[in-house]
């Protein structure tokens, strides 16, 4: 059993590094700029059917806090914006998160208008 997993895990890596490789040497002859944004995008292309996204990004749009705590709700929320291929920016996902808390919270949040701002060093 544990050789039949070992094997598996090796298979799907070396299945993933082969892709990874073609797709990357095919994006950079086409001039594209490779970045962390990029790699998701043509992962979630690669290994999620079309389908299953549009299912994800409408679950995203409609995602609610209900009877999560904080924190289940954080994890669900940041799980499937991975699903959401629209740019958006920072301010755009505090909104949507805040939006999705049970009212309670969201009377207390909202007012604050909580961004996250991203320092960059030199």
């Amino acid at each position: 059993q544990k050789r039949r997993l070992a094997y598996a895990v090796y298979m799907l890596v070396g299945e993933a590094e082969h892709w990874w490789r073609g797709t990357h040497h095919m994006l950079t002859t086409r001039g594209v700029a490779v970045d962390w944004e990029c790699f998701g995008r043509v992962f979630l292309e690669k290994y999620f059917p079309e389908s299953v996204r549009h299912a994800k990004e409408a679950e995203f749009m409609q995602l609610h806090q209900g009877g999560m705590i904080v924190s289940e709700y954080a994890m669900r929320f940041e799980h499937l914006a991975r699903f959401y291929l629209q740019a958006i920016s920072e301010a755009w996902k505090c909104m949507k998160f805040a939006e999705g808390l049970k009212y309670e919270l969201k009377r207390v949040v909202v007012p604050m208008a909580i961004v996250v701002t991203r320092i960059t060093t030199g």
